[in-house]
């Protein structure tokens, strides 16, 4: 970038005499151009004039310039008498009023200067388009807004980072490629400080920002594998179509926890034009410097370049599991429930009894375990205990609710990772396909889900929207065996997505190797396409991925389904859910489960809902870090069929048991979470002997 490309804006927009020409206007910037100004434009010019005036009349006044002060003053009056003239007023008349305040309060000769502290009603002078703090709380779209804001008002952005995650780039990808098709000139200049920018993730800017201009701060003459010099700014820069600058200087790096997940302060300012004062503007200043960093201190995201980093990056890598080592013990309800097995245990012999999973409470081998043993605490967890089949689980603990955490709840909680939910467009005319009362038939629907077209969508979204962390490690829920097998299929040969397919009769080792080799960030599997499986049950905490390629028809399995990513592992923002989206029946339970409904019945009894994900404020009330597509559309669920599920009254018959058992707390309930965290809402004292949990 030479010094040419970034001249300061002064040459633009300056105001100039009525007998001025284009030539006599020109400066370093090269020829000038002239247009009339409306008398609305002309007002707000007069006023940048005066300012322009005024300090260029106090630089005389420093340097105790007569004739620069007599010069100055002069075209000081001048710019007055036109904007008085514009209001309809005349600079007589701020003469005579001069006189007037002259004679009433004195003159400015004495040198008396009031000096006061703060104080209540202290009047505050608010200078509209003066710069201004964006103070980013947790979830806050500010700082979002105000980037795509100006990437539509500018022909130029430099950003300059020290970190950067893709989470961020997928909110920004559409805006990123608008402005490059329109012309613009997008150059970011990145770090790899503390090693924490993921390798791959600098080769993916490049490949789904076509024409962006990319490097890393790297100095010359210090190997790829040798750390560079901490390199720590964050600003955000831009040149308007109108000659103006703005810029963004402050706390928040390039990523989503910058952007939406940490409390950040930036200081913003769109007025850096016009008034070069004592040198350049603070916006040129700041384009000048990125420009030398540019030039002399940065590398290109070369194969030599990557080819090192990624050296210095592994060691890193290893150092930091190393540290993050942990263990966990898991027992099986099928194990346990074994008569063989129970018979080893007495009744009283375990004081707590944890039971995951317990919408399956009333299941012959689950009530096996619960008849036979007599803990003085039973927990039952359920994340669903909305059961479709009306069964009432809740009546085996006597309705008692040690706690309530939605799935929503949770993720606001920190408890599970954000979610990232984009709706894709689904083309499949649904209404062809014949409804068998509780499911399409499954002949039909492969005929139409089984595309090319439609895999190559999937295979588009996965590489568009980018995991936080590490390889695309994605579960594909399918319609059918046939659907799964040649999604997997179509992944692998067509799009260069290594995928499995796994089916209800696949292998416990098939099963099991699969779930090692997606965990595995050295192993090429990026895609576990499943049906009839891991809907629940299974544990795979580096998912980066849900896919949903079904028609979904459940409040239960969707939650399901997108639970299944959301369990937090190290390294892991977020979740990515990419949901194809069409004309099928209950196509409204994905939107309305987003808002916290479970059931239509709860949605119809909501008279607030009607307006579902377009309602107002539903976007800022998401939990924290999670996003949703603007463009998801709620179906209205006036056609919707099934059954009704049976707990929701169940629901509400624990809450009223809970009121009159407050007073009895059940062993370890002493609180619910580390000494000092307040206790969240909906947590109720429960009475002894046994309860049940109901987080997510």
């Amino acid at each position: 970038m030479s010094s040419e490309e970034i001249r300061p804006p002064a040459a633009y927009l300056r105001l100039a005499r009525d007998g001025a020409s284009p030539a006599a206007e020109s400066g370093d910037s090269g020829p000038a151009s002239c247009r009339t100004l409306g008398d609305g434009e002309l007002k707000e010019a007069l006023g940048g004039k005066l300012l322009e005036e005024a300090y260029r009349l106090l630089a005389a006044c420093r340097k105790e310039s007569r004739e620069g002060i007599l010069d100055t003053s002069a075209e000081l009056l001048e710019s007055l008498a036109a904007l008085l003239s514009r209001h309809g007023l005349s600079i007589e008349r701020a003469l005579d009023l001069q006189a007037e305040m002259r004679a009433r309060e004195g003159g400015y000769t004495r040198g008396i200067l009031l000096e006061a502290g703060p104080a209540p009603g202290f009047p505050e002078w608010v200078v509209e388009g003066a710069p201004s703090l964006i103070l980013s709380r947790i979830g806050d779209e500010g700082l979002l807004e105000r980037i795509r804001e100006e990437l539509r008002e500018s022909t130029r952005a430099w950003i300059l980072s020290a970190f950067y995650s893709p989470g961020i780039l997928n909110l920004l990808l559409d805006d990123f490629q608008r402005f490059i098709k329109t012309g613009g000139d997008l150059r970011i200049l990145l770090s790899t400080m503390g090693n924490i920018t993921r390798p791959e993730h600098l080769t993916h800017l490049e490949e789904f920002v076509p024409g962006i201009r990319l490097r890393v701060y790297h100095p010359p003459g210090i190997p790829y594998d040798r750390q560079p010099p901490s390199f720590h700014p964050k600003a955000y820069l831009f040149r308007r179509r109108d000659g103006r600058g703005a810029m963004i200087i402050g706390s928040s790096n390039l990523t989503l926890a910058g952007f939406r997940e940490n409390i950040e302060w930036n200081y913003y300012t769109s007025v850096e034009v016009n008034l070069p004062l004592d040198g350049p503007s603070p916006f040129h200043r700041a384009v000048s410097e990125f420009a030398s960093y540019w030039d002399e201190d940065a590398a290109d995201v070369s194969e030599d370049f990557l080819e090192g980093y990624r050296r210095r990056w592994t060691r890193a890598a290893r150092l930091r599991r190393e540290l993050l080592e942990s263990a966990a013990v898991f027992a099986m309800i099928q194990t346990l429930s074994r008569k063989q097995n129970l018979s080893r245990f007495p009744p009283g012999h375990f004081d707590y009894i944890v039971v995951d999973e317990f919408h399956h409470a009333s299941a012959a081998s689950y009530r096996r375990v619960l008849d036979h043993f007599r803990p003085r605490f039973l927990l039952g967890l359920t994340a669903t205990p909305e059961r479709m089949d009306g069964r009432d689980v809740l009546a085996l603990c006597d309705y008692n609710l040690a706690a309530e955490v939605r799935l929503l709840d949770a993720v606001d909680r920190g408890i599970l990772v954000p979610f990232q939910y984009f709706a894709v467009h689904d083309e499949t005319d649904y209404s062809r396909i014949t409804w068998r009362g509780t499911h399409y038939d499954e002949e039909e629907l492969d005929r139409v889900l089984i595309d090319d077209t439609r895999t190559g969508i999937v295979a588009a979204n996965l590489r568009k929207f980018v995991p936080s962390s590490g390889k695309i490690k994605a579960l594909a829920f399918c319609s059918t065996v046939a659907h799964a097998r040649y999604t997997a299929r179509k992944l692998a040969d067509r799009h260069g997505l290594e995928a499995v397919a796994l089916v209800g009769g696949s292998a416990e080792e098939e099963r099991a190797g699969a779930i090692r080799r997606i965990r595995d960030e050295e192993d090429p599997l990026n895609v576990i396409c499943a049906v009839d499986i891991f809907n629940e049950g299974v544990d795979i905490p580096e998912l980066s991925h849900v896919l949903f390629l079904r028609p979904t028809q459940s409040f239960t399995v969707f939650l399901q389904q997108l639970g299944r990513g959301l369990r937090r592992a190290p390294g892991k923002a977020f979740l990515v859910a990419v949901d194809l989206v069409g004309n099928f029946r209950k196509a409204h339970v994905a939107p309305l489960a987003l808002r916290g409904y479970t059931s239509v019945e709860e949605y119809r009894a909501d008279p607030g809902a009607a307006a579902g994900l377009h309602a107002p404020g539903f976007l800022k009330s998401l939990p924290r870090g999670c996003h949703v597509s603007p463009d998801v559309d709620v179906q209205t669920p006036g056609s919707a069929t099934g059954r009704t599920p049976g707990p929701s009254r169940d629901l509400a018959t624990a809450r009223r048991r809970n009121r009159s058992t407050r007073s009895r707390r059940p062993p370890g309930l002493r609180r619910s979470g580390p000494p000092g965290v307040r206790k969240p809402p909906g947590v109720r004292e429960a009475r002894p002997r046994r309860s049940t949990s109901l987080p997510g």
